[in-house]
């Protein structure tokens, strides 16, 4: 989860779902993709 779209390299905003969450609440998940990350000048995809 992240919660800044910025950080995302690939972003899908019509995703749609929701996940159940430790304590049995649920919570809604509006978008998914990939975060890029540079580490060192290296870029690292997270999927």
């Amino acid at each position: 989860m992240v919660g800044n779209r910025d950080w995302f390299y690939d972003f899908d905003e019509s995703y749609r779902d929701s996940v159940k969450l430790g304590d049995d609440s649920r919570m809604n998940v509006m978008g998914k993709g990939n975060v890029k990350l540079c580490i060192n000048g290296r870029n690292h995809i997270i999927t």
